[in-house]
């Protein structure tokens, strides 16, 4: 995934390259989770591993990742979303990238626009 002259470039196994224009990004949003690794092989090293040693495969067998899920229009109107996988930290780069280069975002339902200053006013004086 990379960004382009105004368009966010991504490809899947190979593929021709896709391209989405920055300015069509209507969302973004960054999720963090996790995803166990390690396949059979691991699942079964778990359920083996004596005296509660599961919890401590547990924690080798999980790897943190960042989903990074973009929302935009095509040419015609329509309404579509994207999700990548990436690795922890970057989904967050990425967002800022997008955002950067033009993408648009909207602001939490219920969260309001915040003052980087406040004014205080003294009336007794």
């Amino acid at each position: 995934m990379k960004i382009q002259g105004g368009v966010m470039q991504f490809q899947h196994d190979g593929s021709t390259a896709a391209q989405v224009s920055i300015s069509s990004i209507q969302d973004i949003f960054v999720e963090k989770g996790d995803k166990q690794v390690g396949g059979t092989a691991m699942t079964l090293g778990k359920a083996a591993a004596p005296y509660g040693g599961g919890r401590v495969v547990s924690l080798f067998a999980h790897k943190k990742y960042d989903f990074l899920t973009v929302e935009y229009l095509d040419n015609s109107g329509g309404f579509h979303g994207a999700i990548f996988q990436l690795e922890k930290g970057q989904g967050e780069t990425f967002k800022k990238a997008l955002v950067a280069n033009g993408a648009h975002i909207t602001p939490p339902v219920g969260q309001t626009p915040t003052q980087s200053t406040l004014e205080v006013k003294n009336e007794n004086k």
